[in-house]
């Protein structure tokens, strides 16, 4: 093989081993592009492997063998990064109030976040003439709300509530009201159940609340 040294100290080399060109240092390597960046291909010069855009982006691609391009894989922009195709990672770390963002929407159709007010949101946004819809399914086995404390079911401004289930205590159900806080109309007791208000139960057939000892 053949090596050329530079430094007073010996501090770098190039080497060429029969296979490989190896560059070694005992400080940086640094490279330094034309007036458009630096540009990384194949030996054979067929596929592109990195581009390090000037003024620009940064471009990772991956080789698809054969007589496919590459393709480009992971790119900076100027508000972050992105990827194309799937991303794999062991570990997805965010700071309070930064967020997940699904869909086509400029600031997401589906949020996920923790927030500074230490709440941890899951959003779905919409419209009157598209609302959105935010459906939670399990389509094998079963599906659980677990709180170490009550579980509330309300409106988007938390001003109604839908359900109430007290953590040792009550299951409580509400019926909204046009003009006016939404009431409870039933509710879980020790000893049963109250309903306030009419109880209306049908029985297709013969019409008959049937009342057990």
């Amino acid at each position: 093989s053949v090596e050329a040294v530079f430094g007073t100290g010996y501090d770098s080399a190039v080497k060429f081993n029969g296979a490989d060109l190896v560059i070694t240092t005992a400080g940086k390597i640094k490279a330094y592009g034309g007036s458009t960046g630096i540009e990384l291909y194949s030996n054979d010069n067929s596929e592109t492997l990195a581009k390090f855009i000037k003024d620009g982006a940064c471009e990772l691609y991956h080789g698809m063998g054969g007589s496919t391009a590459a393709e480009k894989k992971f790119e900076t922009w100027s508000g972050g990064a992105q990827c194309h195709g799937s991303l794999h990672t062991d570990e997805l770390v965010l700071q309070d109030d930064e967020k997940i963002k699904v869909g086509s929407a400029a600031n997401g159709d589906l949020q996920i976040y923790h927030g500074s007010d230490n709440i941890s949101y899951i959003s779905a946004s919409g419209n009157l003439a598209n609302p959105g819809h935010l459906v939670i399914k399990n389509t094998d086995g079963s599906l659980y709300l677990q709180a170490d404390g009550d579980i509330y079911i309300g409106d988007e401004g938390q001003n109604e509530n839908r359900a109430i289930f007290k953590d040792n205590g009550a299951v409580e159900l509400y019926h909204g009201m046009s003009s006016s806080a939404a009431e409870k109309k039933f509710e879980t007791t020790s000893a049963g159940a109250t309903v306030t208000g009419s109880l209306l139960c049908e029985d297709t057939t013969s019409y008959q609340l049937v009342l057990k000892d």
